[in-house]
């Protein structure tokens, strides 16, 4: 498997986060921008991803 496709596996977009952690896409924008929702994106990406790793320790971390 190509490294992008091994990426695109372990990456999410907003609409597929917010699936994920259960909330609406108006929602998660709300939390981005006022700091509820603090994991960053992967730089460079467009449209914007974030590491499900990543995702996965802010909700272990109690915060969803």
């Amino acid at each position: 498997m190509p490294m992008t496709d091994q990426m695109e596996n372990r990456t999410l977009t907003l609409t597929q986060v917010a699936q994920y952690i259960g909330v609406k896409k108006r929602t998660l924008y709300n939390m981005l921008n006022d700091g509820r929702f603090p994991v960053d994106s992967i730089p460079a990406t467009k449209p914007r991803r974030w590491s499900v790793d990543a995702v996965d320790s802010w909700v272990a971390g109690g915060a969803a």
